[in-house]
């Protein structure tokens, strides 16, 4: 690591924008990003020498002056005028520009003002707050609102409590959003999907739950849509829950709903992450009129199961269909030929992508492009890429971050990460998970341990993926303790995080510490060891010759076919 903050980095499109303090690894001012060598080391600070030009030249070119902006009375009224004096539908207008702008705080303010008013707020004005909050994800100002939603006496409109309940939901408060349906009076069919959204966006898998609720919505004899069972679908998807996804297909048939191009798409999704590969093909075939959405789901659906073949055929026979393909299976079909190194392939839907302009403007297929590239060993076209796109992002700078990684190139992909915030973009989670792995391959502690600060500031801890990389971070640097440390404050503790601990000790010669941690799995944790976990420990005692160890493992799990 010696000579890491010596090696310039390319020249950010944004800098006027200062970098953070945390973080930071001082490197010089930037070169020129179109310079071939990346690995260019200079000690000395790079200086921009521009000629000098004569009075003439400063005449010749001197900008023009600027032209006097037109005055609007809609400029000056009525926002120009104290609020007192405006009257109650001015003031609403008044906050529902803000919460379209996502200025809940500016909004909340005035909602204050005419809370000690008594002015009231129709629930139009509310709505429109709510559905800031779910954009924003923030949950301290829905309570909030929620509060003056009460205050206002609208507390009982089905309208608004539907809103809030999907607005808990999407803020990850389950409760919260029990509580608010809970109350609602009616008997409407709005409020129960809302909860069922809930569940499937929450994260948490809760199928079992969502299932109780679906099965409640019919013994009161509620009015199913196709809403409620494409939530119902999704959930059983996400938990890899076959048996009630097929009893809810066949419900679907009793019920006439199965020709439903929604339900469709959620059903094939669903028998594609279950793993039923088969009858998501059959379901397929039995749709006459495939649109788009239809045909990105298998698309998805082979790339889940690593079937990459067949994802690039379907895309090939999509085509043929006369369908072109949209953003969303661009973005699915570059990493499936990334991942087989398909590059002429790649080539020609970068061109589809340059013809196409909306396309080629859109970040996320620029980055799905410098993936592309970099997974098929072009780390020179991944680049081009990304300094030839006008705007870049913190998913951009990750993916050529990844690109570094792959190719071999870590102290680059270190580099990354200080170049990212010159430009003034902030790391995120999945940045951070990233470059922690680079951090112990280099055996960059310095550089880890400012990683840890930067991920504690912002509240990256409670993601497992980050504390997990930052273990293994700890005793591939030779500091187990820390590791052990992490490990021990985590508040949930998964298969992954159990795993990781293992292996953190294992990788530190610690056998008996790992079966330690082993034997705490199995009798205090409701996790049980998966694959992994049971060859990376057998493969242990069969080096070390603990034939006692091993005899010991077996006895605890069972797994016979390990062996």
């Amino acid at each position: 690591m010696e000579g890491l903050s010596s090696l310039t980095p390319p020249l950010p499109a944004k800098t006027h924008l200062k970098p953070p303090l945390s973080l930071q690894l001082h490197s010089p001012p930037p070169p020129n990003p179109l310079h071939n060598n990346l690995n260019f080391i200079t000690k000395s600070s790079t200086t921009l020498c521009f000629p000098l030009q004569s009075k003439h030249e400063k005449k010749q070119f001197k900008s023009p002056p600027r032209k006097r902006k037109p005055f609007k009375e809609s400029d000056a009224f009525p926002m120009s005028l104290p609020i007192h004096t405006k009257n109650p539908n001015a003031i609403c207008k008044d906050i529902q520009r803000l919460a379209r702008q996502d200025k809940v705080d500016e909004a909340l303010s005035i909602l204050d003002y005419l809370d000690k008013q008594g002015i009231p707020v129709n629930p139009t004005t509310f709505s429109t707050l709510i559905a800031a909050c779910i954009r924003l994800k923030v949950l301290t100002q829905g309570r909030q609102i929620h509060t003056h939603i009460r205050i206002n006496g609208l507390e009982n409109n089905e309208f608004l409590c539907t809103k809030l309940v999907h607005m808990y939901t999407a803020c990850g408060s389950i409760e919260d959003a029990r509580r608010v349906f809970d109350e609602i009076p009616s008997t409407s069919v709005y409020p129960w999907n809302a909860l069922l959204r809930g569940n499937v966006v929450s994260g948490k898998r809760q199928y079992r739950e969502l299932l109780a609720t679906f099965l409640r919505m019919r013994e009161l004899g509620i009015e199913l849509n196709v809403y409620s069972f494409s939530c119902l679908i999704k959930s059983f998807a996400g938990a890899s829950a076959f048996g009630q996804g097929l009893k809810t297909h066949a419900l679907l048939v009793k019920n006439g709903l199965s020709n439903s191009s929604i339900l469709q798409t959620s059903l094939i999704d669903m028998y594609f992450k279950c793993g039923k590969i088969k009858l998501g093909r059959r379901l397929f075939e039995e749709i006459n009129e495939r649109d788009i959405v239809v045909w990105g789901a298998m698309i998805a659906g082979f790339a889940h199961n690593r079937l990459q073949r067949e994802a690039i055929e379907y895309v090939r026979w999509m085509r043929r269909e006369g369908i072109e393909p949209n953003s969303v299976i661009l973005t699915t079909i570059l990493p499936v030929i990334g991942e087989v190194g398909a590059q002429k392939l790649g080539r020609e839907v970068h061109a589809y992508v340059v013809k196409t302009k909306s396309y080629s403007k859109q970040l996320f297929i620029q980055s799905a492009l410098i993936d592309m590239y970099c997974k098929c060993g072009d780390l020179g076209s991944g680049r081009k890429v990304f300094y030839s796109s006008m705007e870049r992002n913190a998913i951009s700078w990750t993916a050529l971050m990844s690109g570094y990684v792959s190719n071999g190139r870590l102290e680059q992909a270190l580099r990354s990460i200080v170049w990212m915030q010159q430009e003034g973009f902030k790391p995120d989670v999945v940045t951070i998970a990233t470059v922690l792995p680079v951090c112990a391959q280099l055996k960059a502690l310095r550089q880890g341990k400012e990683v840890h600060g930067f991920a504690v500031k912002n509240g990256f801890l409670p993601c497992v993926s980050v504390v997990t990389s930052l273990m293994m971070m700890y005793s591939k640097c030779g500091v187990l303790e820390y590791s052990s440390r992490l490990f021990e404050h985590m508040e949930k503790k998964n298969v992954i995080a159990w795993t990781a601990m293992i292996d953190s000790y294992i990788a530190s010669g610690c056998v008996h510490e790992a079966l330690g941690v082993f034997r705490s799995m199995q009798l205090s944790s409701k996790h049980r060891p998966d694959s992994v976990a049971m060859a990376r420990m057998l493969s242990v005692c069969g080096e070390h010759r603990a034939l006692k160890l091993r005899k010991e493992i077996h006895a605890w799990t069972g797994l016979e076919e390990i062996f």
